[in-house]
C-alpha cells in the first residue's frame, strides 16, 4: 500500500505505508478486487485478521470489517511459496 488515511481503520489497526496485505480474513488478496470484496463481505464492524508483509515479516494484525483508508499502489508483488 501507498498511504494510510489519518484516523482510519487502518491507521488504528497499525497499518503502515509499505505495507502488503496478503490475507484479509480468509480470503487471499492477490488483487485490489479480492480486497474490495473482502471488506464489503461479512458483517460491517465485525473484527478481522488481516495478514500483512512488512520488511520481510509476516505479520497478524485486526481491523474492524469494512473501508480500511489506504491508497494503493500499482506494484505487484509476487506471493511467496
Amino acid at each position: 500500500m501507498d498511504s494510510v488515511i489519518p484516523g482510519s481503520a487502518g491507521e488504528e489497526g497499525g497499518l503502515q505505508p509499505g505495507d502488503v496485505i496478503e490475507r484479509y480474513g480468509d480470503a487471499q488478496v492477490l488483487e485490489f478486487q479480492d480486497l474490495r470484496e473482502a471488506t464489503s463481505a461479512g458483517a460491517r464492524g465485525e473484527l478481522v485478521p488481516v495478514t500483512v508483509r512488512r520488511d520481510g515479516q509476516v505479520l497478524e494484525i485486526w481491523l474492524q470489517r469494512g473501508p480500511i483508508g489506504i491508497g494503493l499502489d500499482a506494484t505487484r508483488v509476487a506471493p511467496d511459496s
